[in-house]
């Protein structure tokens, strides 16, 4: 199939529909027997399910058995999640344990919004970046001081949260709903990449920005030596450390050359392998259709991934997130009670 002569939606011909939803977002509205019936696929975005009820993340909640119970009824269903293959195999154990395959589906990037790229050896800024800081401090806000210590503040562009201007004196932006990514990106000289403590220290996954950054056309800096699996030393400045971060971000600050060489390299390989063609190309293989994935005549396969940083989940981690989870969602409950509490007028 040939998107660009199709809906904008992608879709299979014939008469086997595609179902993609969500971990609590409405699989148990839809017809079991209905979809058996059809011999429909089932494409089901997995939140963590263990025999230990333990998530990796305690802000990332359980899957409910109950949908685990109703997918493993189907004919055709598939889980996929962006989380790292250790990952999958103990924090994602209860869909094995169902006979449900879960496959690794790194994020990608959009390669219908690649546009012209042009580079600007002096552009408006000297640093952007767009997110929140509030839950990015672990480990970070040293290097970002060091940075910044180092800039003209009317060079640097954030968008973000609050906790910029507390921690920095930065003014923040609010983004609109109508981002111009590509102009965003290319206006500054770097743009930064930063990951959450838990994210690099136990290399959990990378964030879609290590991919759309560089297809906007934008320098990318990044902090996860994770990123390190997805591109080469030549595509993409990784810093191995925070004190790493600080030396790369002055090193190519001061060279706008390699910085445009990388940023053609890096755009290269997104197109190659990591736009969201060939991680349509990888759910239609284990799917079994047969379909090509193509666009603008380009034939899209699935990329092979080399094994990665990430190191196999031992019994004591998966002790330590199980505490973690407890602890975390025993806090919700009180939290909440607490407010129905302080809400709750005096009769």
């Amino acid at each position: 199939m040939d998107p660009a002569k199709e809906e904008p939606n992608l879709h299979i011909t014939g008469t086997a529909p595609l179902i993609m939803v969500a971990g609590g977002e409405g699989l148990l509205s839809l017809d079991k027997e209905k979809l058996n019936l059809l011999e429909a696929r089932v494409l089901y975005n997995g939140l963590p399910s263990n025999p230990e009820g333990a998530s990796f993340d305690p802000h990332t909640p359980l899957a409910d058995p109950k949908e685990l119970d109703f997918l493993a009824d189907l004919k055709h269903k598939l889980c996929f999640s962006q989380h790292e293959p250790p990952y999958l195999e103990a924090f994602y154990s209860g869909y094995q344990n169902r006979g449900i395959q879960c496959l690794y589906l790194p994020y990608a990037a959009d390669l219908t919004q690649m546009g012209l790229w042009e580079f600007k050896e002096n552009p408006d800024y000297d640093l952007v970046f767009v997110g929140n800081l509030a839950h990015r401090k672990k480990g970070n806000l040293e290097p970002l001081k060091a940075i910044f210590a180092g800039l003209d503040p009317k060079r640097v562009a954030i968008y973000g949260d609050q906790e910029w201007e507390k921690e920095f004196g930065i003014k923040t932006s609010l983004l609109s709903g109508d981002v111009d990514w590509a102009g965003l990106y290319q206006n500054a000289a770097i743009a930064l990449n930063l990951h959450s403590y838990r994210q690099k220290r136990r290399m959990i996954q990378v964030n879609d920005r290590c991919f759309h950054i560089p297809l906007y056309g934008g320098f990318e800096l990044c902090d996860h030596p994770l990123a390190g699996k997805f591109f080469g030393p030549d595509e993409m400045a990784i810093a191995a450390a925070p004190g790493h971060l600080v030396e790369l971000f002055f090193y190519f600050l001061k060279n706008p050359t390699e910085r445009q060489e990388q940023i053609e390299r890096a755009r290269a390989r997104v197109a190659n392998d990591h736009s969201y063609f060939s991680r349509i190309a990888a759910l239609w293989s284990a799917l079994g259709f047969k379909e090509k994935v193509i666009w603008e005549g380009v034939e899209y396969t699935e990329p092979v991934f080399e094994a990665g940083p990430a190191r196999p989940i031992g019994a004591k981690a998966l002790l330590l997130a199980k505490a973690e989870t407890w602890v975390y969602q025993k806090g919700r409950v009180v939290r909440s009670h607490l407010k129905k509490g302080q809400t709750r007028q005096p009769s």
